[in-house]
Order: structure tokens, then sequence, then C-alpha cells
């Protein structure tokens, strides 16, 4: 079966719209990715109040950033599309084991702070 000039270029066509496609919907998702940090406020007023909190952060800017939960100051550092737990204060650092998130989903915790890191 021999194909024809015009058949050619259809193909052809349809296989540069399809190539645009995904990397027009790579991109734009890429652009609009953030990561949602959810933690413990812990009021210092004495009355022993905690309250839960959550932030979204964008991870299209390189930026570091810090919330304080359960008496920890949690930093949080975006690089290249990704956050990560960092410097933490807290006694086993096991939350900085998790490294970079960049993924939909992969998340990192630390329970002395009561926090979540989500990659949304």
């Amino acid at each position: 079966m021999k194909l024809k000039r015009s058949e050619i270029i259809i193909v052809v066509l349809l296989l540069m719209l399809s190539i645009s496609f995904v990397i027009y919907t790579r991109a734009s998702a890429k652009n609009g990715r953030t990561a949602q940090l959810t933690y413990t406020y812990k009021y210092k007023d004495g009355s022993g109040r905690e309250e839960k909190r959550s932030v979204e952060i964008p991870l299209n800017k390189d930026k570091s950033y810090d919330f304080e939960s359960m008496e920890y100051v949690i930093h949080i550092n975006v690089k290249n599309g990704a956050a990560a737990l960092v410097n933490s204060p807290c006694p086993d650092h096991k939350c900085e084991h998790y490294g970079y998130l960049s993924k939909s989903g992969e998340n990192a915790i630390c329970l002395p702070a009561k926090a979540v890191l989500v990659v949304k």
C-alpha cells in the first residue's frame, strides 16, 4: 500500500499537532504547580490553643520559606520546580531525608512539628 502525498502531509500535521499538545500541557502543568504545607500553629499566649493552618507554595520560583509549627521553625526551600524541608531544628532530622519533591502526590512529613508538605 502506497500513501499519497496528501495523506503523508496529513499524517505529518497530526503528528506535529500531537507533539505540540504534549509539550504545551507539560509546560503549563509545571508552571502552575504548587506544594501545600499543612501545619499546626501553637499560640504563645499561654492558653495552649493550637490552630491547623494550610498554605500553598508556588514551585515556579526559587525561594525559601519559614513557618512556625509546634514551637519549631519549618524551613522550606523551593528550587527548580521542587520543594524540600531543609535545616530542620527537630531532633531526628528525618524530614530532610525526603529530599526535593516535584511529582504530584509526593509528600514529606515532620512529626515533631506536626507538618505535612504535599506536591499538588
